[in-house]
């Protein structure tokens, strides 16, 4: 799968108003010039998703698909040289030397601008991208010289100074800088433009840079390569005698809004053609490499287990006769064949869920009833929230759950009866009548 094309700024040309003004990156020499007050863009950079957004809707807000960046800029607002040395010094200790960095006087103060191939940065979805680089930022330890950074400037599509532009505050341009001059009098030298391209970028992936990017992901970095390596090595299976049928392309990517919902697809689908949950793991996290970007171990640990939920109850078997049981049942193979996948996720939650014998449970106001073999006691707010189910505006759906288990009731896979009074105390028994799956 290719990579988006993330070439695209929002531009303020003017006073930093913003009109969803979008353009190529390239385009921007084109569109300025030296006589031209308090211009910015956005430092990052968009794919042409952007433009199509900024055109419908009139502006950035709200716009939440990919972002990227050539580099990550660092602000000091005032012009103090001290501060530019000292930020340098704690990235030597990086070893990232000054030449591949870019300094700016900003009419005002300085901006450094780190460059984003030190930490291998790919396209993310914005309310990852901006969070994430704040966290970055605050890891690398500016703090600890009592440098004042600028943290605004990982805001949400923050917007960024134009060099060789006018800073209305101090009638001085922003203007390209040496790191060998942040000590002259750059007051002067910011009376007019400065064309002159000081940046000699030839920068690899620093293995510490990407470490600390690595670790925005998560809490450390440990368990997350822990998690890594564990996937590696349980999961290196054959999957090539597996016969995947004409539904299940595992190894087709899909861009980040469709990660957690295919992965849930292909989970159930995997699971109900007969494949063990070591092999169907194993094929999904083949299937997430090439996903743009992948999604992270842990949350593709997570979806996975959250969704045998839904999977047919093949490999999940609570008895030798269960499998045959429900390749034999009228509404079992019903639900199956449904588009919609969540009545079927009910119907196995509640028959995975059966008491295997008669057990005494302590209800929440004292009282002590039994729940026998074959029944489940159920909450359709509690069944909803572990399956996920929700409605269009992202609230649980109780009603879809109970309108599947009024559906089995009335299809006779269930009696019904309730427990409790008083509308707090009142709890729901279901009763498998089919057959019995402890036998």
């Amino acid at each position: 799968m290719s990579k988006p094309d993330c070439r695209f700024v929002e531009l303020a040309l003017h006073k930093f108003i913003r009109n969803g003004y979008v353009k190529r990156v390239e385009e921007i020499d084109s569109l300025v010039d030296s006589q031209m007050t308090d211009c910015c863009r956005t430092w990052a950079t968009y794919p042409v998703e952007l433009k199509n957004y900024c055109e419908s809707k009139g502006s950035i807000r709200g716009y939440d698909g990919l972002v990227s960046a050539d580099f990550i800029p660092v602000d000091i607002d005032k012009p103090d040289p001290s501060k530019v040395t000292a930020i340098v010094e704690v990235l030597k200790e990086f070893e990232i030397h000054p030449k591949n960095l870019a300094f700016y006087f900003s009419g005002r103060g300085f901006h450094i601008e780190i460059p984003t191939e030190l930490i291998s940065i790919i396209p993310i979805p914005v309310s990852e991208f901006y969070t994430r680089t704040k966290r970055f930022i605050s890891s690398i330890g500016f703090e600890s010289t009592s440098i004042s950074c600028d943290m605004s400037m990982y805001n949400t599509h923050q917007l960024y100074r134009l060099s060789n532009t006018i800073n209305s505050k101090s009638g001085l341009y922003k203007i390209p800088i040496r790191y060998s001059e942040i000590n002259d009098n750059l007051q002067v030298l910011a009376k007019e433009p400065r064309y002159e391209e000081f940046a000699d970028f030839d920068v690899d992936t620093n293995e510490y840079m990407n470490t600390l990017w690595i670790e925005t992901y998560s809490d450390t970095i440990t368990k997350e390569q822990a998690q890594e390596n564990l996937y590696k090595t349980s999961f290196a299976i054959d999957t090539s005698s597996y016969k995947k049928t004409e539904t299940i392309h595992p190894y087709s990517g899909v861009n980040s809004g469709s990660r957690n919902k295919t992965a849930s697809t292909y989970t159930r689908k995997l699971i109900m053609e007969g494949c063990s949950t070591d092999v169907a793991m194993g094929i999904l996290y083949e299937w997430n490499k090439t996903n743009y970007p992948p999604l992270e171990i842990n949350e593709l640990q997570r979806t996975f287990e959250s969704n045998l939920k839904y999977a047919d109850t093949f490999e999940l078997s609570k008895t030798k006769n269960f499998r045959a049981n429900l390749r034999n049942d009228i509404v079992f193979q019903e639900y199956l064949m449904k588009a919609d996948k969540e009545p079927l996720a009910i119907y196995n939650y509640l028959i995975l869920n059966l008491n295997d014998e008669d057990k005494s449970l302590e209800l929440n106001w004292g009282e002590k009833i039994v729940i026998k073999r074959n029944q489940i006691m159920i909450s359709n707010r509690s069944i909803a929230t572990k399956l996920n189910i929700l409605t269009k505006s992202g609230n649980v759906n109780e009603q879809k759950v109970r309108l599947v288990v009024d559906d089995l009731i009335c299809k006779k896979r269930f009696n019904k009866h309730i427990i409790g009074d008083e509308p707090k105390k009142k709890r729901t028994i279901l009763t498998w009548i089919h057959f019995d799956f402890t036998q």
